[in-house]
């Protein structure tokens, strides 16, 4: 055999493994893991079973008496004269210990500390706010997983489970929500956010999967087509339930260098800063809808990566419906939306 025929068959054999690799790797990625993951979402869905109203945050009032007590009349002894007896000194209390004021995000129950009532001038008493206990439709999900957090479900495709850890925004980059490592993660909230007390902005991060997981329909939801298919949102935490409609959608630079760059991680807003923050997002948005945002609304953002401009991020706005408003009404406005 000549030393040219060997070399063209090494080639040949060397760009068919290269053919074969390919074709492997695409298989399990557009055939085979969307499969598995879909089988995973299915059970995830069957674990939660959402609760048709939310919870109080407060225990229940006392019911009233209907029937007022009847009362007999006792007639006591003439009261014995007391002995009189030395009258101890009052014990001086302990001065309270202070508290620094630094926990802005310990946990969901330890965030913050409140100034109670107190005795004197100088004593200062801090406790810690305790949430509620998780709703019921968790139960399953926790024992699963006891990072988790919520669960958020876009129309019939996106329906996943969202988890939390305290000052931790990468481990679910790599890790499924069973801990298991995984290209495609899943779905986090921010490691600097909190649930109870809730923030004035929620935010929701997921990979932008090709084969469509995760969060790989949500740039869907840049054209009005896609905002109507997936919209009203449904997020639910281990606390209330709340359903959202979008009033911004947009694509964003991660990089800090660049003259574009837009800070939308905004956890305490006040009411001027609430205004101007969705006043940005609104003038960002690729699409005009006709829905407001105001002081005192619940906001959530849903924020994954855009491969159309470098370190980018696509993300979508939403607010929560008020009391009175319905999905129905929201969405007719949704509907009015058009591309700028």
């Amino acid at each position: 055999m000549r030393k040219s025929d060997a070399i063209f068959r090494a080639v040949v054999s060397f760009c068919l493994l290269l053919i074969l690799a390919g074709g492997g790797y695409l298989f399990y990625h557009y055939a085979l893991l969307p499969r598995k993951l879909q089988a995973e979402n299915a059970r995830y869905a069957a674990l939660y079973v959402r609760a048709q109203e939310t919870p109080a945050l407060s225990p229940e009032p006392l019911p009233e008496q209907t029937v007022p007590p009847t009362w007999e009349p006792v007639i006591s002894p003439a009261p014995e004269t007391p002995t009189p007896e030395t009258t101890a000194e009052p014990e001086t209390p302990a001065p309270v210990q202070q508290v620094a004021e630094d926990a802005r995000r310990l946990d969901y129950g330890n965030v913050a500390d409140q100034k109670l009532g107190t005795a004197g001038p100088d004593t200062y008493i801090s406790a810690a706010i305790t949430p509620p206990p998780p709703q019921e439709s968790f139960r399953d999900l926790l024992t699963l997983n006891p990072d988790t957090a919520g669960y958020l479900a876009l129309g019939e495709e996106i329906r996943l489970p969202v988890v939390w850890r305290q000052g931790d925004n990468e481990t679910y980059l790599t890790h499924n929500f069973e801990g298991e490592e995984s290209d495609a993660g899943c779905l986090f909230l921010d490691g600097a956010g909190r649930i109870y007390p809730r923030d004035d902005c929620l935010y929701v991060y997921g990979h932008n999967m090709k084969n469509g997981a995760m969060f790989g329909r949500l740039s869907e939801m840049s054209t009005v087509a896609g905002l109507k298919r997936y919209s009203p949102v449904t997020f639910d935490t281990l606390y209330e339930n709340d359903v959202y409609v979008p009033f911004a959608c947009l694509q964003l630079t991660a990089s800090l260098s660049d003259g574009d760059y837009f800070e939308i991680r905004r956890f305490d807003l006040t009411e001027d800063s609430f205004g101007d923050f969705v006043a940005q997002l609104k003038a960002r948005s690729l699409l005009d809808i006709p829905i407001d945002a105001v002081y005192g609304d619940k906001l959530l953002m849903l924020v994954t990566c855009n491969y159309g401009i470098g370190d980018g991020r696509f993300a979508v706005a939403l607010r929560a419906l008020r009391t009175d408003e319905t999905a129905e009404n929201a969405m007719r406005l949704v509907e009015l939306a058009v591309e700028k």
